[in-house]
């Protein structure tokens, strides 16, 4: 660790030693296993493991679980193997007609706007119980929406080599003997830093079009594969639809949608697929300036709404 804190894990504290009315140190006990056998978090501790660790002063960090004792079977509120109350996430409803809950009872540690937030919503779930019917709230009238589409043209804005494996820009931080009370730890970027830092976006509004126009156009693909074997991150593949997984419903509409018949007589099916990974993509427009055809293309897609309450 950059401050030099040794970490001691699997430790539970079983009592401080004092001396002469100051701490001295701290006892502590072997964790044998955290979770139980419903997978809660229950640690047993080893006996006979008890160890003392030298200290001037011990900062007490508490854990805390729910105490759900007053719920009894018959109450019909489930408690989920992390010892909280099993709700529906979107209405706070439990498994018990008309009770709710919310905050840390149900779903663990959190802040307190998680727990205030809970509340509204578990406010409104009852107020639609008791009534038996839907809050009306504010509606927002959607007035004007401009959207602009960029294509790019890809031998011009080509991205810098290498963007991809730019490492991370460290924040530069308080010297460890100045961190001290309430100083800030971190600095901040300076300017050459920020753009630095900044040039590892993937630039993720814009994206990858396959949109063939047609043979009357000449963009028609031509299923070469340049695509797939240029492709650094291999997000890209051309897939025969007989390895598909298909059923009549999909192949029906894929012969409605792109007029082409996929069974023929000897009911193989012919034709392929682009099959593309979003997650993998680092948006290089590699593919795009791979295509023979131009039936590729790096578009960005901004929009900007205006709303009326």
């Amino acid at each position: 660790m950059e401050e030099r804190i040794e970490i001691h894990p699997r430790k539970g504290p079983n009592r401080i030693i004092g001396r002469d009315g100051k701490v001295a140190g701290l006892e502590t006990v072997d964790c044998a296993s955290v979770f139980d056998e419903l997978g809660r978090f229950n640690p047993k501790f080893a006996p006979l493991s008890e160890r003392v660790m030298a200290a001037d002063t011990v900062i007490m960090a508490i854990g805390q679980t729910s105490d759900l004792s007053w719920i009894h079977p018959e109450d019909g509120i489930e408690i989920t193997p992390r010892n909280t109350i099993k709700v529906n996430s979107a209405t706070l409803a439990t498994t018990a007609p008309g009770v709710f809950a919310g905050g840390d009872v149900s779903f663990g540690p959190r802040n307190a706007i998680d727990a205030i937030a809970n509340g509204k919503k578990a406010a409104r779930s009852i107020h639609e119980y008791i009534f038996g019917k839907k809050i009306e709230g504010i509606e927002l009238d959607l007035r004007e929406r401009e959207v602009e589409l960029i294509v790019h043209d890809t031998k011009k804005d080509r991205r810098e080599w290498g963007y991809e494996k730019t490492q991370r820009v460290p924040v530069p931080t308080l010297a460890i003997d100045r961190r001290i009370g309430v100083a800030h730890v971190e600095l901040g970027y300076s300017e050459t830093q920020a753009i630095e830092e900044s040039s590892r976006c993937l630039h993720c509004w814009v994206n990858t079009i396959f949109e063939p126009k047609g043979e009357e156009t000449g963009t028609e693909c031509i299923l070469c594969g340049g695509c797939v074997d240029i492709c650094p991150e291999h997000c890209i593949d051309l897939v025969a639809l007989d390895r598909l997984e298909t059923d009549d419903s999909l192949l029906a509409e894929l012969e409605s949608e792109y007029d082409v018949m996929i069974r023929g007589e000897t009911e193989r099916m012919v034709g392929s697929v682009m099959i593309k990974d979003e997650e993998r993509c680092i948006r290089c427009g590699l593919c795009a300036m791979r295509c023979p055809v131009g039936c590729i293309t790096m578009e960005e897609y901004t929009t900007s709404e205006t709303y009326r309450i």
